[in-house]
């Protein structure tokens, strides 16, 4: 997931070489557009117990319950893509 990650700084500096010539005002609406992106914010999750419950919900988007024990290929919380540590 982290592999498609780029900086925004590094994509502005790949198209500034293609913003001098005049009469390349696609590359300048590139730049434009790529300052105006939002950041990508990475999260971090655990798996929280419900009380003694056999549940444990993400503790970033505490939103969705899974049975326990969960699916230890789940790196990441299915529903909100945090990246998930040990409990």
């Amino acid at each position: 997931m982290n592999d498609d990650l780029i900086s925004r700084q590094a994509a502005i500096e790949a198209v500034e070489p293609y913003t001098d010539d005049i009469y390349n005002s696609t590359a300048r609406e590139i730049k434009e557009v790529l300052q105006t992106l939002p950041s990508v914010q990475l999260k971090t999750g655990r798996w929280k117990v419900v009380d003694d419950s056999m549940f444990a919900y993400c503790s970033e988007c505490k939103d969705s319950y899974y049975q326990i024990p969960i699916d230890p290929t789940w790196e990441y919380c299915p529903n909100c893509g945090a990246k998930m540590e040990e409990r």
